[in-house]
């Protein structure tokens, strides 16, 4: 092929991320994929099969990233390398022996990876018995550094295919293990790339970013890492920022102002600042992150509300609305001999399924984390002491005398995503579709609350206006062809 297309790309982990290496550790559940350098990596075949996943077209799929089938193969014209991790300097990491000094580097060398640790809850809302596990990650903020290179046979096919390898760049993609509850999610930093003629024949003329190269431009280029390719042009577009989902996603956002208290505990260190918050028992979840501040970065904390503490709840809702609307009631679904509840119609299509056979499919919904910057957290901070109470005497129990600390009074910006192709491919009907947008309009209204202790007052917040998804989902009622489908509402 005469015509190769490389691109050097920066990105950033707009949040935690977690490629695993396909065991755990012996003390962990999943542990990170890592280098001979010991650093955690961003493995080719990870961002190649993001990146495939994300074309949405088959035709346009197997031409960019081959195919096989029986004694039909096609080589793939993609070539994706793996991505380093960045210093504290914005250099990637190249040395097999990294400066165990370096402020980002020094905690991945030293300590023992960060966890989130989630429970998994029942149909009822509570949570299943041994459902506990935890997964390492790899703080937001830290950047990486990959190679992708593009072969074309002709200059038209390249001009053409350059175009999507772009947008599919600088489009927001997910990468790793629990992208659907808020890790994994990867933005672009700086793209450089440049067109190269490797052919005799051809003359080079223009191409991507400016002048196409030669062949003895390509064979010049500076092995990753080692310095900036001065023979790649910056591409930029107007507003310079990626997109914030695919393209064939809606996106439904709105912020929801917590109207009392938010407990999201588990916290390593206080947030406030007074005497009665550093002797708290509990404290808010808090997460470290790099923060970038120029050429130069450093690490530091924010709280976060993780997407499960999100997803759960709205999971269950969804559950009630979609049994509620098809009348499916309690008395029938939990009578003797009726066996284990299975999920609804809608927790199936919306949040996946889990199987050992060929029935377990993905879900259709994303849900990001949100992160609390720590000066906005230390002004809504505060603590609540509590007793615990027998419930024989009516009296204090000995010993049980805790304190809390919770944010009051704070902003919650929400973001879900859904891939309506995904949802009725895994079996969503309009009743579906209605059961998710009465289950938002529940988290909008203050009916549904997040975190702990929301049947006590805490985690419920209300957001002004009423929020829509951005493509619009299909409307409750309506089926493809435009007939009524979902039946009438039943009292709860």
């Amino acid at each position: 092929m005469p015509f190769v297309t490389v691109w050097r790309v920066v990105v950033e982990a707009a949040s935690p991320l977690s490629l695993s290496d396909g065991h755990g550790d012996g003390v962990d559940d999943v542990s990170l994929v890592r280098g001979a350098d010991r650093l955690p990596q961003l493995t080719g075949t990870a961002l190649a099969g993001t990146l495939r996943r994300a074309v949405g077209e088959q035709a346009l799929e197997r031409s960019l990233f081959g195919h096989g089938e029986g004694l039909v193969h096609r080589p793939s014209r993609v070539e994706v390398g793996t991505a380093l991790l960045h210093d504290s300097q914005g250099r990637p990491a190249t040395a097999l022996m990294p400066d165990p000094r370096d402020p980002l580097l020094k905690p991945l060398l030293e300590q023992a990876p960060e966890l989130r640790r989630r429970n998994r809850h029942g149909p009822f809302g509570g949570v299943e018995t041994g459902a506990f596990f935890d997964r390492a990650y790899l703080p937001a903020g830290h950047r990486f550094t990959f190679e992708l290179a593009l072969w074309s046979p002709t200059r038209a096919v390249a001009e053409g295919d350059e175009q999507v390898v772009v947008d599919l760049l600088w489009r927001g993609w997910r990468v790793g293990g629990w992208t659907r509850a808020g890790l994994g999610k990867v933005m672009v930093v700086e793209m450089r790339g440049r067109r190269f003629c490797l052919g005799r024949r051809e003359k080079p003329t223009t191409g991507l970013g400016g002048a196409e190269g030669e062949l003895k431009h390509y064979l010049a280029l500076p092995v990753l890492g080692e310095a900036r390719a001065a023979d790649l042009h910056v591409l930029r577009r107007p507003g310079a920022l990626a997109s914030s989902s695919p393209r064939t996603h809606s996106a439904w956002t709105a912020t929801l102002v917590i109207e009392g208290g938010l407990r999201v505990g588990g916290g390593t260190r206080s947030v406030g600042q007074s005497a009665a918050a550093s002797e708290a028992d509990d404290t808010p979840y808090s997460e470290p992150f790099v923060d970038w501040r120029g050429p130069t970065a450093a690490m530091d904390w924010r709280v976060v509300l993780p997407a499960s503490s999100i997803k759960g709840p709205l999971r269950h809702r969804v559950s009630f609305h979609d049994r509620r609307l098809r009348g499916q009631v309690a008395e029938q679904l939990l009578a003797p001999g009726a066996g284990p509840l299975p999920p609804s119609r809608a927790e199936q299509a919306f949040f996946g399924l889990a199987s050992d056979n060929d029935r377990g499919h993905a879900g259709a919904i994303w849900v990001d984390d949100i992160a609390i910057d720590r000066a906005v957290a230390m002004g809504h901070a505060a603590t609540m002491r509590h007793l615990s109470i027998d419930r024989l005497t009516g009296g204090g129990r000995e010993g049980l005398l805790y304190t809390l600390e919770n944010l009051y009074r704070v902003e919650l910006p929400l973001r879900l995503e859904c891939d309506p192709a995904a949802a009725v491919a895994n079996g969503a009907d309009a009743t579906a579709f209605g059961a998710l947008e009465l289950a938002l309009d529940d988290l909008r209204r203050g009916w549904l609350g997040l975190g702990a202790d929301w049947a006590a007052g805490l985690g419920v917040g209300v957001c002004g206006g009423a929020p829509q998804w951005r493509p619009a989902l299909p409307a409750r009622g309506e089926t493809s062809n435009g007939a009524a489908s979902a039946p009438p509402d039943v009292a709860a």
